[in-house]
């Protein structure tokens, strides 16, 4: 196509001189007549200003083109015009004809300082067809009066919610897109622009249509020369958008245009065949990757993302989201991560990846336990829960505020409703079952409403006033297949957390330390109080790992949780010194008895019968777990010398072995010649059958080697039954030597065997010791007084606005 001359100044046009001052030498002609070939193909330029254009090059285009390319000298900073330049284009403004007009939509949420900077920038830009939207997302620092009484010129739209970035900037293009708009800069209102900004990202789109989104050389505001974003790439494995040049000094590379798979969306210059053929922001993102979304359709539907270097702004980033720390940023990048390789990530591409967020994000998160950012934390555990849950949008903006958070929702908790109680037994342990429904039972007699969840796996009884769920899944032979179950009941425990928004969980008995441990982070993200009940202080198992590892995992529970509640002083001392915990977070409660169970208990004789046992011979007891803490090696040497005395006792051994056989017993029983002495009720018991075996003995015998509190000692003496047992832990707490039992030295056959054959040989000391221990055990012991002494503590977890450590 060839040009004709440049025909003279008009009356309009500035004088000759000034316009030949400003006019770029001949080289750059070559860039006028792309755009003419560009013209002469029907391009949007081309239809706006008329069918002259396509034979002519006249000087406002000549002009146009020039402004839109500046010429950069040694001595101007990019994105800056010397003045005669700037006079000219102000001349232009008054005509606009032939420009694609231009919509800049910013969404503002709580930026007023800011938005202010922003538009008094945008009030000094060159570009002739441009106007701008304001979509205010119901911020509460007056931004939105400030543009109507500063910037009345400016349409404002001013909405009654926070809806988001994506959301946000959705409403923008809509409503440019009712006006005619041709392109859609969107703009963040933490950025200044420079004047001529606009002109090169319009003819980087103008010149190839290919070209779907363009964006600027983004600068850090406050410094003269540091770069915040030449352009970018999404990382193929951790799917974050990363800037090319990034908090580095400018050089010449950050100065050549290219195309990019990312950029940064604090300015953006997107074109019409953007929204048709990839889709405006998916708006569920709400905040963060929305950008990195759109990118990736761009790409994916045939279009070309371009940094353009010629066009600068200026970027304060974080204004409005408080920082990268900010629990709520965490929040929104990490449940939107997940969001952006479920759409974008397939295959192995998705399982790599996966992998990579769980390596990572386990890594950030014990590296901000051990720097004290709880709350960074429990954002990123709410973040995960909430995309899990499919709960997106705004779910997470009342993070780091005041708002209780309960799985993405909004908790108000009015002090005049009725407290709700989770009472979680993961582990169903068979000898818990009646305490835990008496605790259920008389929490609910204190005005609560109760949910007592526990396991399938022994039967239960619906505690009068309390909620049952069995949704913990029954123990197996197999480790894995247990592990694997346990876990998944777990999650159902968040789960039902989540639904019944309990004002406090108490958890007792946890399984399996690395399951539980995230399971606790998850329930205090979403907001939740944890009281834990610590059966035993830490692991009994005599086993290597059980002695050195378990501790470390015990270290980490007792510091989550809110509260710790213990049935001894030893226990309460124990936690205090080995686990440095606070005073304030422990305390010791009152057990329950088990009389209740007793008032229904056969006659000695009735319960020989229905047991088949001999009504004439002694009989000794011993009950509950066969644990190796149990001390039952001890007790059948101990039986051996019993036998001398009293050849025709008994010894019943009732219970179920816990992570070990009982073949190592049979053969000490063998050995010793005990087979006609001893005998095994394997498996677990009930408590009406537990009841005649309580009734049938003539002595329970409780020969632990390590133990924190016996619910077992309780039991026998609610049935008036005189205990022998070993001073340990907590029992000389509940039994006193020779006023309501007898207490002999631990790991101790021979004095185990005396104190036997002592109740044995006095029936009248047996007879009052057994009295007595039902006399201290109904005087002292009660459920209602268990519910009492919890429930005050509840209350003290509640109230307290602290996370105990």
């Amino acid at each position: 196509m060839q040009l004709s001359p440049l025909p003279a100044p008009s009356a309009a046009m500035p004088p000759a001189k000034a316009v030949h001052a400003t006019l770029p030498p001949i080289p750059a002609l070559t860039h006028a007549k792309r755009k003419m070939s560009a013209a002469a193909r029907g391009s949007r330029h081309t239809r706006r200003a008329g069918a002259a254009a396509d034979y002519f090059i006249t000087i406002p285009d000549y002009l146009d083109l020039h402004l839109k390319q500046p010429i950069m000298k040694s001595d101007k900073k990019m994105g800056d015009y010397d003045s005669e330049s700037v006079s000219v284009m102000s001349e232009t403004k008054k005509d606009s004809k032939g420009f694609p007009q231009v919509a800049v939509v910013i969404v503002s949420y709580n930026t007023h300082d800011a938005l202010r900077d922003c538009l008094l920038s945008l009030k000094e830009i060159t570009y002739p067809d441009f106007f701008t939207i304001v979509i205010d997302n119901d911020s509460s620092d007056g931004s939105a009066d400030m543009v109507r009484t500063e910037f009345p010129a400016i349409e404002l739209l001013a909405e009654s919610e926070n809806h988001g970035f994506a959301k946000g900037n959705n409403i923008g293009i809509n409503r440019a897109l009712e006006t005619g708009a041709d392109y859609f800069c969107l703009l963040n209102p933490d950025t200044k622009v420079t004047p001529g900004f606009l002109e090169p990202l319009v003819e980087a789109c103008e010149s190839d249509e290919s070209v779907w989104l363009a964006g600027p050389k983004v600068m850090v505001a406050g410094e003269s020369n540091r770069v915040h974003s030449a352009g970018g790439y999404v990382h193929p494995v951790s799917c974050f958008g990363h800037h090319y040049g990034y908090n580095e000094p400018d050089r010449t590379e950050f100065s050549k245009s290219r195309d990019c798979s990312f950029i940064t969306a604090c300015c953006w210059l997107l074109s019409k065949s953007a929204i048709e053929k990839a889709g405006k922001f998916h708006e569920p993102f709400f905040l963060y990757f929305e950008d990195t979304d759109l990118c990736a359709r761009i790409i994916k539907a045939g279009g070309k993302i371009r940094y353009v270097p010629e066009s600068v702004i200026k970027h304060s980033p974080c204004t409005s989201t408080g920082g990268a720390r900010h629990p709520r940023t965490v929040y929104y990048l990490i449940r939107n991560q997940l969001l952006f390789i479920k759409r974008h990530r397939s295959g192995a591409a998705r399982l790599f990846t996966l992998l990579h967020f769980t390596a990572y994000n386990l890594a950030r998160m014990i590296a901000w336990l051990i720097q004290g950012r709880a709350r960074q934390v429990h954002a990123m555990i709410l973040g995960l829960a909430d995309y899990f849950c499919g709960r997106f949008d705004r779910a997470g903006h009342a993070i780091g505020n005041s708002e209780h958070k309960c799985g993405g929702e909004s908790v108000t908790r009015p002090t005049k409703r009725k407290r709700r109680l989770l009472l979680a037994n993961p582990t169903g342990h068979a000898g818990q079952a009646y305490p835990d429904e008496m605790i259920a039972m008389s929490v609910a007699k204190q005005g609560w409403g109760v949910i007592y969840a526990t396991s399938k796996e022994y039967p239960r009884r619906k505690p009068a006033g309390a909620e049952l769920v069995l949704h913990y899944t029954a123990v197996t032979g197999n480790r894995i297949a247990t592990a694997i179950l346990y876990a998944l009941s777990q999650l159902e425990l968040i789960a039902l957390a989540m639904r019944s928004k309990p004002d406090i969980i108490h958890i007792e008995n946890l399984r399996l330390p690395p399951v539980d441990i995230p399971v606790l982070l998850i329930l205090k993200a979403l907001g939740f109080r944890i009281a834990y009940m610590a059966h035993d202080v830490t692991s009994l198992d005599p086993g290597w790992v059980a002695q050195h590892i378990a501790p470390s995992f015990y270290r980490i529970i007792y510091r989550l949780v809110d509260s710790i509640t213990v049935f001894s002083e030893n226990a309460r001392r124990e936690l205090l010194l080995k686990y440095n915990i606070s005073r304030r977070k422990v305390r010791r409660v009152t057990h329950g008895n088990y009389v209740s169970l007793s008032k229904n208990a056969p006659s000695r004789l009735e319960a020989r019968k229905l047991l088949d046992l001999p009504h004439d011979r002694p009989v000794l007891l011993f009950f509950g777990s066969i644990k190796k803490s149990k001390g039952l090696g001890v007790l059948i040497d101990a039986m051996a010398r019993v036998r001398k005395k009293h050849p025709n006792a008994i010894l019943i051994i009732a219970g179920k072995t816990w992570r070990h056989d009982f073949s190592g017993y049979k053969k000490q029983i063998k050995k010793l010649e005990l087979d006609k002495n001893t005998r095994w009720e394997p498996g677990f018991i009930p408590y009406d059958r537990a009841a005649a075996f309580y009734a049938a003995s003539d002595v329970v015998v409780l020969p632990y080697l390590r133990v924190y509190f016996s619910a077992v000692a309780m039991e026998a003496m609610s049935f008036g039954k005189p205990v022998v047992a070993s001073a340990v832990g907590g029992i000389p707490e509940l039994i006193r030597d020779g006023e309501n039992g007898l207490l002999v030295t631990p790991d101790d056959p021979e004095a185990l065997g005396e104190g036997i054959c002592r109740l044995l040989d006095d029936a009248k000391l047996g007879l009052m010791l057994g009295t007595e221990s039902g006399k201290t055990v109904t005087e002292n012991f009660s459920w209602d007084r268990t519910a009492k002494e919890l429930v005050e503590q509840y209350l003290e977890v509640i109230g307290g606005d602290y996370f105990a450590c």
